[in-house]
């Protein structure tokens, strides 16, 4: 958002479902080229760590001289701010976190915002009434237009409480000129879609009567459950996040809330369903996520649903190209980046990781006719220091986390004694399939940034996306041989 206030670009909606505060890992079965897999996605993990302590820190500067947060919400937040970190329980100190998060980001969100745009942000109840306050603060109180009820019916009930089945979109524009279409014409589509004869009311497939009026209240889009969506419609492309939404949810917004050739933005598309709505509507788009899984995965679902294979997007890396790139980066933003440069999943817990900074999936060859996998496992050193203490961690961590491999990443160069003791763990030995010669491979293997920057990789045996789209290549040659 930064280098789109730097460029002047503007747009005319935002939507936005960004991690909410629940306290929970998500994992991302990702399909890459048609490949499945698994990864870790985000961690939805507010902790109150060494590096959100001092983002917090930092904040306090921020919203003192922030002309874009309201006095009073300054008053709030720093209300929260010094008795929450001193000491706040750990559920305060989480939402202390995400609500500095955020706030952080919709200050940003409101310069991007065109003066007749409008933003809507999809949240949860643990957080929609402090987000309320932020959003009061930034975009203004007059300029609230609606809280959005979300409901779907999906399994599971509680014996203690009412059951959890709705989420919260809160809709505001900023300032008295908005863009909104009424909703008739797409309400009129769908009776006549589902066979309901009457305007006002209609009984949905589970019984259910609904009043098909432009509420605030939105109970006849269902969550995705298995390979359903919307009106319990079958074969719904799965993309593999399971935080993903149903596209009826971002048709509705898209259409309610822009004009055909308007910019939306998602600063947090996940797996593009904004993205998705609006190429579907003739909108143009920009997308931003911190995975850099995101990418493919929209690129692959783009040319899914595009009339043409034209890939008219422009792909902005924030990847550092120099040295000098690099070192503007914080140590956590190195961390990721080099990892996931090297084909690795960063751990997204930095603190409390037990010694694994990322790790990766390869293949360790076939027995009895199915495929053995294994781990290796990744340690980032970032900064002047570089020791054999180093290697001595990694080759522990390996141990303990039973992996076959170890990968080390350092600023400087190693020494020879670092060089010494990777050598003294030996050679992995791995072979693709019965008659082949075997190939060796380091067991602990040191790389500089440096040589990461410069394309460099660790040498290993495939991962577990390569033999995949290998085997996948072979079958498709074998149905065109027959």
């Amino acid at each position: 958002m930064n280098h789109l206030i730097a460029s002047n670009i503007k747009v005319d909606l935002i939507y936005l479902d960004p991690p909410f505060n629940s306290n929970r890992n998500y994992s991302l079965i990702f399909k890459r080229k048609g490949v499945t897999s698994q990864q870790k996605a985000f961690a939805d993990m507010w902790e109150l760590n060494k590096r959100n302590r001092q983002m917090v820190l930092d904040f306090e500067s921020i919203i003192k001289n922030s002309d874009e947060i309201s006095p009073s919400l300054k008053l709030f937040l720093e209300a929260w701010i010094d008795p929450i970190l001193n000491s706040g329980t750990s559920k305060e100190r989480k939402m202390l976190v995400y609500l500095v998060y955020m706030t952080e980001r919709l200050v940003l969100m409101k310069q991007v915002l065109k003066d007749t745009g409008s933003i809507y942000f999809h949240c949860d109840p643990t957080a929609s009434h402090y987000i309320k306050i932020i959003m009061d603060g930034i975009f203004g109180i007059e300029n609230f237009r609606n809280e959005i009820i979300w409901g779907y019916r999906t399994g599971g009930n509680s014996k203690k409480w009412y059951a959890k089945k709705h989420d919260v979109i809160l809709f505001y524009s900023k300032s008295k000129n908005w863009t909104f279409h009424s909703t008739k014409d797409e309400i009129v589509r769908q009776h006549r879609k589902y066979g309901h004869k009457s305007f006002k009311e209609y009984k949905d497939n589970l019984g259910y009567y609904r009043y098909c009026t432009r509420r605030d209240i939105w109970d006849d889009i269902n969550a995705i459950v298995g390979q359903t969506d919307g009106h319990n419609q079958k074969n719904v492309k799965r993309i593999g996040y399971n935080t993903q939404k149903p596209i009826e949810l971002l048709h509705r917004i898209v259409k309610n809330g822009s004009n055909p050739n308007d910019i939306i933005l998602d600063p947090f598309c996940g797996c593009g369903t904004t993205i998705h709505a609006a190429v579907q509507n003739n909108n143009r788009w920009i997308g931003v996520d911190i995975s850099s899984n995101t990418t493919q995965v929209i690129k692959d679902r783009l040319k899914d649903i595009m009339v043409t294979q034209r890939e008219d997007y422009i792909y902005i890396d924030g990847s550092p190209e120099t040295k000098e790139d690099y070192d503007k980066m914080n140590a956590y933003q190195k961390q990721d980046w080099l990892i996931n440069e090297v084909g690795g999943m960063p751990n997204q817990r930095k603190s409390g990781d037990e010694g694994v900074d990322g790790e990766m999936t390869m293949h360790l060859g076939v027995k009895a006719g199915k495929d053995l996998w294994g781990k290796m496992v990744f340690s980032v050193k970032t900064g002047d220091q570089c020791k054999p203490e180093f290697v001595r961690e990694l080759v522990g961590t390996m141990k303990l986390k039973k992996a076959v491999m170890g990968g080390l990443i350092v600023d400087k160069d190693p020494t020879v004694n670092m060089e010494i003791i990777a050598d003294k763990k030996g050679e992995l030995e791995y072979s693709y399939a019965k008659g082949l010669p075997s190939l060796y491979f380091p067991k602990v293997q040191i790389l500089t940034s440096q040589q990461i920057i410069d394309k460099v990789k660790f040498n290993t045996p495939p991962t577990q996306i390569q033999v995949q789209l290998h085997k996948k290549g072979q079958l498709k040659l074998k149905d065109q041989s027959l």
